[in-house]
């Protein structure tokens, strides 16, 4: 998985996107301040979204069928 935790500084109100190729259906959480965002993904098909980095702080974005993290968003 690429990557792997890697922690991203981006600025508050920067638009995020998440570009996703998986070899299962899988779904990808953004887990940021409020309902957060959710990115379906179906094998061997990629998926694009995106979603604006409104509150600062930490934040995951992670595999939900891997249950591992792809990447740390620190919103500043």
């Amino acid at each position: 998985m690429t990557p792997n935790a890697e922690k991203i500084d981006v600025a508050q109100g920067t638009t995020v996107t998440l570009n996703v190729t998986s070899d299962q259906d899988d779904e990808i959480h953004a887990h940021t301040a409020g309902d957060g965002y959710e990115l379906e993904v179906k094998a061997g098909e990629p998926a694009t979204g995106s979603f604006v980095a409104a509150d600062t702080g930490s934040f995951e974005i992670e595999s939900h069928h891997l249950e591992k993290v792809i990447a740390i968003l620190n919103v500043r």
